[in-house]
């Protein structure tokens, strides 16, 4: 419990810096009560972290809409079952399995499903979950990751939109991320 503390902590004292860098007068990130991040007026971001790392992304709100990044440690052949039945579908089982990493590949989508949650739900105020999303095309070595909503949720952000995001992989660990410009 210390140190998931200490990497919240971490988190959010990247982010106050980052802010500082932008301009902004407020670097303080509150907290909601789903525990999401809440930026000053203006602002937008994204936090993530492991035991090994942090990540913060900041923008102007002017400038870029929504951000979702998420860092993921890769999915062991132990944990495989249990991750896929949460959030992988028929379509994306076919998907990875046509993979020659399949373990990468669940752990990317895993990923990508975070990453355009945490993008798409401070701009939409809707929660959905990772079933209601699909990785549509995962090219591995390109680090290029398509997805596509499988509801609305609202009127802008419609069933079958697609959103294109971009990832890395750096040891043993998977780096994504989701723009909405």
């Amino acid at each position: 419990m210390q140190r998931r503390r200490g990497e919240f902590a971490l988190g959010r004292e990247i982010a106050a810096q980052l802010l500082a860098e932008l301009g902004s007068a407020e670097t303080a990130v509150g907290v909601a009560e789903d525990r999401s991040p809440l930026w000053p007026a203006g602002f937008i971001g994204s936090i993530t972290h492991t035991t090994t790392w942090c990540g913060v992304a900041v923008a102007l709100r002017d400038e870029v809409r929504g951000i979702g990044i998420d860092i993921e440690r890769m999915v062991s052949e132990k944990d495989s079952a249990a991750v896929s039945a949460v959030c992988l579908n028929a379509a994306e089982r076919r998907l990875i399995a046509s993979c020659a990493d399949p373990l990468r590949a669940i752990t990317i989508c895993f990923a990508a499903k975070e990453s355009l949650f945490k993008c798409l739900n401070p701009v939409t105020g809707t929660w959905f979950d990772f079933l209601e999303a699909e990785v549509t095309g995962l090219d591995m070595e390109g680090g290029n990751v398509a997805l596509q909503l499988l509801r609305s949720l609202n009127a802008e952000f419609r069933e079958g939109s697609v959103y294109a995001a971009r990832c890395n992989v750096i040891d043993k660990h998977v780096f994504l991320s989701v723009e909405l410009m």
